[in-house]
């Protein structure tokens, strides 16, 4: 299977003579996630794929912020991931998960510019400070609030040093999010029949089968409540 990083639906020919899959990057292009961008996005995602072709969808990936962080509110953040993964699963089309959506990651918390890793983000912390004169305190507020790395950290297996990624004594490339002591990681939450984890109808290697869901055209239906 050929999938390509682009969200031009072009790419997909006659279906099986280019790309396999393009991404929909429109989806996961809002800071929230409403119904009408929803319905807007796969109505004029779905007219526009040649015939034959076959949609996906996905949420984040592995240069933006988690899923978990990013469309959360705070306070709701464990039912709005339900509803995130309920909505990956319904959609039409073959759903892309980034690593650690299924557990709940969040956001990577970093402190100092030597926690960075992101090339792009030490490169705009240099112009930031060379070239826009802001300071160095600036600077780095600026590049941990948008670099790449806050969603790149391992992931968490269990609850062991280094959450299971890694032997103990191994200082990872970047730093565990610390959280995965407190029950975000995947040992943990395969024993938790209320966890984001168990949530997921797949786990055993089996997706039940909706030919309503697969095959079926897409079509709009607005209730209005009284």
């Amino acid at each position: 299977m050929l999938v390509g990083e682009d969200e031009d639906v072009a790419f997909h020919g006659t279906g099986d003579d280019e790309l396999h899959l393009v991404f929909n990057f429109p989806l996961m292009r809002v800071d929230r996630l409403t119904p009408a961008h929803i319905r807007a996005n796969q109505a004029i995602r779905l007219s526009e794929l040649s015939p034959g072709a076959w949609p996906c969808n996905m949420l984040g990936n592995h240069d933006t912020p988690r899923v978990w962080s990013r469309y959360g509110d705070g306070i709701h953040d464990a039912e709005l991931a339900q509803l995130h993964v309920a909505l990956m699963l319904t959609l039409k089309g073959t759903p892309f998960l980034y690593n650690g959506e299924e557990i709940g990651m969040s956001n990577l918390k970093l402190t100092g510019l030597s926690q960075v890793r992101d090339t792009a983000a030490l490169s705009q912390y240099r112009l930031i400070i060379g070239q826009l004169g802001m300071s160095p305190e600036q600077a780095l507020q600026a590049v941990i609030d948008t670099t790449r790395d806050r969603c790149r950290s391992p992931m968490q297996w269990s609850a062991e040093p280094n959450a299971g990624f890694s032997p103990q004594h191994v200082e990872t490339w970047l730093s565990v999010n610390a959280n995965y002591a407190n029950g975000v990681n995947v040992a943990a939450q395969e024993g938790d029949p209320g966890s984001l984890l168990s949530f997921y109808p797949a786990r055993d290697g089996q997706l039940p089968s909706f030919d309503r869901l697969t095959l079926a055209p897409y079509q709009i239906f607005i209730v209005e409540l009284v």
